[in-house]
């Protein structure tokens, strides 16, 4: 009912992954972060996934931010991703950048902080 999306692990602790009510156009065409994250997510390297819109001069594009699991920090998924996306989601999910970093910091409630990624 919030708008916010996430699970509940063994332990009985709550992780907030996203927020339902994010929404990127890219030429007209509504994307919503949360189902790219998912694709992403169920990626075995992958740890955790954060999209978001970036404007330019010109236009709004997706950058993708990944934190891949321990076993896999050296490995780049780019071109598996964005096959993926692409067959799933369409050519206009396809982010135009994507960024590996360590991890995503948290706001005190435990939320990732977007305001942290660019």
């Amino acid at each position: 009912k919030n708008g916010d999306v996430g699970y509940i692990d063994q332990d009985n602790i709550l992780f907030v992954r996203s927020r339902i009510k994010r929404l990127i156009k890219i030429k007209g065409i509504n994307i919503f972060p949360y189902d790219i994250e998912s694709i992403v997510n169920e990626e075995k390297e992958v740890e955790n996934s954060i999209v978001l819109e970036m404007k330019d001069e010109h236009s709004s594009y997706i950058k993708l931010f990944i934190v891949l699991k321990k076993e896999y920090k050296n490995v780049n998924i780019d071109n598996k991703i964005k096959i993926k996306i692409k067959e799933q989601l369409g050519v206009y999910s396809v982010p135009e950048e994507i960024v590996y970093v360590n991890e995503f910091k948290r706001t005190l409630i435990g939320k990732i902080d977007y305001k942290n990624l660019t």
